[in-house]
């Protein structure tokens, strides 16, 4: 009883993993192929570029109403300044998602990134601030580095 028991409990889990396995390559599949997947380079630019435009809502409280898509939250323009479709964007992330090692330092990239443009905003602020004590024209606008 034993020997069929383990029999019956080794093929139910062998069956399983299987259909898991193509579940889940289905869901890959529909996410994006891999011609769609940015490389990481291009994706801690664009993702810092979306996290600073956030922050930018967030900040100025510019948010709309419903954010329940990419467009709503007007980063469309964003991702065309960079190249990128929404779709390329959601099959990276599905992608990277399931390489946690490689989306941990993807996210490490883009604080580094974002951090720096801080850096340098208020390199430049201070900048402008003695400028204007010292009677000259300040910077409109500090240079923006990607």
């Amino acid at each position: 009883m034993v020997t069929k028991l383990s029999f019956f409990v080794r093929t139910l889990l062998y069956v399983a993993s299987i259909v898991l396995l193509i579940a889940c390559a289905r869901k890959g599949a529909e996410a994006g192929g891999v011609d769609d997947v940015l490389p990481t380079d291009k994706l801690v630019v664009v993702l810092a570029d979306l996290h600073e435009a956030d922050g930018v809502m967030v900040v100025s409280g510019a948010l709309p109403p419903k954010l329940d898509s990419i467009g709503a939250l007007g980063y469309n323009k964003i991702l065309k300044q960079n190249e990128c479709t929404p779709e390329q964007l959601e099959a990276s992330l599905a992608y990277y998602h399931s390489v946690p090692d490689t989306m941990d330092g993807i996210y490490r990239r883009v604080i580094e990134v974002l951090n720096h443009r801080i850096t340098n905003a208020e390199s430049a602020q201070r900048r402008n601030q003695t400028a204007k004590r010292a009677g000259e024209v300040p910077q409109v606008k500090p240079k923006r580095e990607k």
